[in-house]
């Protein structure tokens, strides 16, 4: 299998050549050069074809491309990788992270092949720098190459079309023009040989003869002539590096099957204003399956109605660091959030990748923040509706944007198209029971997948345009289109910061992520404290570690075993002090058969919590001085927490937050707990700040308990 360098032979070849005033040539200046984003899918499947994919892998990479100076009919090609990342099940490979050294210097130097103008052969490709190659390696790019390159004049001629011997691999491939603009042409591929089948979509410019977008897919039988023990599929898609649109190959991890249509559309309406879209705060930069995302969250009711996003002038930080890692992030996809804190109902998900050959794996490890410029182009849906005559057909267009229902042999057939970023949905009469698939409006031969089909959108003269395949026994009454247009130019624009966990955790303006200081409610105060843990032969009484300092238990009448008085001894547990009932030498903490007794708590004070009087900042109240309250550095967290509470609007107290994450221990100095600009920070947003206060008010209680008698073990079956 060759998949892992598949993408190169089809980018190294991408132009198209012939001779005189009516065809296009591929004639290059010297230097003139193209830079590509390709996404390629190979899986292999079994013999249906709409079965579920196996060994799927994806490929991306950024590759550029130039020519140098002619000699006489040739030109010579060098391919320069730029970056390049490869999925493989749950493997994520990367140039931007560690490769071995000589991949890295191959890629580094290049490779080059020369092309001969007048025949369309091309030479021997060679790597540029000073290593070995294998040959497998370069005979796959070679023949890749030299497939991928139109080796016949293309007349510019609407409907024009000639058949190559060999392309892609397939023998008897027929190229024809689809369409002629003044500065593009479209060209469709499509053949079928004993071996394998080819289509693809290419849009060449006509400036140089530079191919500008592709989309191809070839289906190699494992067994010739037979489609016994499946295939191997690959799909490849081109675009300029930075073009506006996602460019994506074979995305569909599901097998071709149909779908049941909605019934439902959502209304246009309301539409989000700016504050919803924006509603504050820093976004987040998270490790995702495919690589980093970048993620921010919308207070919007619809994520249709939330509008579209560019992103641009992407930089990454450590600290206050400017990182140099070259940055490349797909348009935002907006969804609903279902696991969305309370208020926030829909995200925007990029994906995000150091486009490198260095390795910069530390300094992706010390981000901490990703700055980036986003456009936000609000949305003006409108809605199409279609009644279908008598015959099954029905059509509606409006502002450019067109729906047409027409009777298919799988039952009907809806073909949507509009401006290049126009979305759709569409909903059919409740009780219709229809379901669909969905391809590209130029869907391609009959074998191509969904997936497949749509990935031909990138090279199509309507990227909009769709097609839905439509199973059902009759047309409906009525079908609802919705069209999401959006503004030509953006209605604002935003400097974003993206956090990752640790610049959440260390950004002074980030509220850290909640955690109450005690699992359950706070230990009680002594009018509220109850005996603990007699069902199991103990007796505890939990109280505050101050508080406890205060105050001893007694048993009455008195209890021994053996020849040791039962006391009561404080001892620390996690979250309380316990004034637990024990055996001198504290060996024994369960008694049983003591029968009914009466317990006195005394205390000679108590503590009440008070507020200390300390104003919180109203723009970080999580931020907190620790001279202000007189904490000290070699203070412990647990004797802080003895003195200080930090409650939130709910009167829940708060923990202090780590700077390193996760939970900070009771034992830990309160040096450990600062952060880099020496503050604390509560691990919540606190709305007050209570102090323990000392008062000489004693407080004497008494409890009726009773020890249980001592289990007899249950007698087994017979």
């Amino acid at each position: 299998m060759t998949c892992k360098t598949a993408g190169y032979g089809l980018i190294l070849a991408l132009a198209a050549t012939s001779a005189g005033a009516e065809t296009l040539t591929f004639s290059p200046a010297a230097g003139s050069a193209r830079s590509y984003r390709v996404e390629l899918s190979v899986r292999s499947v079994e013999p249906d074809s709409r079965t579920v994919p196996l060994d799927d892998q994806r490929v991306s990479f950024l590759a550029r491309i130039r020519a140098a100076e002619r000699d006489g009919d040739s030109v010579g090609l060098t391919l320069k990788p730029l970056w390049l990342k490869t999925q493989l099940g749950d493997e994520t490979m990367t140039t931007a992270g560690p490769i071995p050294d000589r991949v890295r210097a191959g890629f580094e130097a290049g490779f080059g092949a020369r092309l001969d103008l007048a025949t369309g052969a091309l030479g021997e490709v060679v790597p540029l720098g000073d290593i070995e190659a294998a040959g497998p390696t370069l005979g796959g790019l070679r023949e890749q190459f030299a497939a991928a390159f139109p080796p016949v004049p293309i007349e510019l001629a609407e409907g024009w079309s000639t058949t190559v011997p060999r392309y892609g691999g397939v023998q008897d491939v027929t190229i024809t023009v689809d369409h002629v603009t003044a500065d593009r042409v479209f060209l469709r591929y499509e053949g079928e040989d004993y071996v394998a089948r080819l289509a693809g979509l290419v849009v060449v410019d006509r400036d140089e003869g530079w191919v500008e977008r592709a989309a191809i897919t070839t289906d190699r039988r494992l067994v010739p002539g037979t489609d016994e023990d499946g295939s191997l599929r690959e799909t490849v898609a081109i675009a300029p590096q930075g073009y506006p649109v996602t460019v994506q190959a074979d995305t569909s991890l599901r097998p071709a099957e149909w779908r049941d249509m909605p019934e439902r559309i959502a209304p246009p309406a309301p539409l989000a204003s700016e504050a919803e879209v924006f509603p504050g705060g820093p976004g987040r930069l998270v490790e995702g399956p495919g690589g980093l995302l970048l993620e921010f969250d919308h207070r919007a009711a619809q994520w249709r109605n939330i509008g579209r996003f560019e992103l641009s002038g992407l930089r990454l930080f450590a600290g206050d660091r400017v990182l140099d890692v070259p940055l490349t992030a797909e348009p935002p996809l907006t969804l609903p959030n279902w696991r969305a804190p309370e208020g926030v109902s829909q995200v925007s998900r990029s994906l995000l990748d150091a486009t490198t050959l260095q390795d910069v794996s530390q300094d992706l490890e010390a981000a901490t923040e990703l700055r980036a410029d986003l456009d936000w182009y609000p949305v003006a849906p409108f809605v199409m509706r279609l009644v279908p005559d008598g015959t099954g057909h029905a059509e509606a267009s409006r502002d450019g944007a067109r729906a047409v229902l027409a009777p298919a042999p799988e039952g009907y057939v809806l073909t949507l198209s509009g401006q290049q970023t126009d979305l759709f949905s569409w909903a059919l009469p409740e009780g219709t029971g229809a379901q669909g698939m969905i391809f590209a409006a130029d869907r391609g031969p009959d074998w191509l997948t969904p997936g497949e089909s749509l990935a031909r959108r990138i090279a199509s003269l309507d990227y909009s345009a769709i097609r839905v395949l439509l199973r059902m026994d009759a047309p409906p009454e009525e079908m609802v289109v919705r069209v999401e247009r959006y503004a030509d130019t953006p209605a604002a624009r935003r400097e974003m910061r993206f956090l990752t966990e640790e610049g959440r955790r260390l950004d002074p303006d980030t509220a850290p992520e909640r955690r109450p200081l005690f699992r359950g409610a706070p230990p009680p105060a002594p009018d509220e404290v109850m005996p603990e843990g007699l069902d199991t032969g103990a007796l505890r009484l939990p109280l505050a570690p101050a508080q406890a300092a205060e105050c001893t238990a007694s048993l009455a009448p008195p209890a021994t075993e053996g020849d040791a008085a039962l006391v009561f001894v404080r001892r620390a547990a996690e979250e309380a002090s316990l004034l637990e009932l024990q055996t001198g030498d504290g060996q024994r903490r369960h008694f049983y058969g003591l029968g009914p007794r009466q317990v006195t708590l005394s205390c000679d004070a108590t503590l009440a919590w008070t507020e200390a009087g300390l104003q919180l900042s109203p723009d970080r109240p999580w931020q907190i001085d620790p001279a202000a309250l007189g904490i000290a550095e070699d203070m412990t967290l647990a004797e802080v927490m003895e003195r200080l509470r930090f409650v939130d609007a709910e009167g829940v107290p708060l923990a202090l937050s780590a700077p390193g994450g996760g939970a900070l221990s009771p034992q830990d100095s309160i040096a450990q707990a600062l952060f880099p600009d020496g503050t604390l920070r509560v691990a919540g947003t606190p709305a007050k700040i209570l102090r323990a206060v000392r008062k000489p008010e004693p407080v004497t209680r008494s409890f009726r308990v009773s020890f249980p008698d001592l289990p007899v073990p249950e007698r087994a079956a017979p």
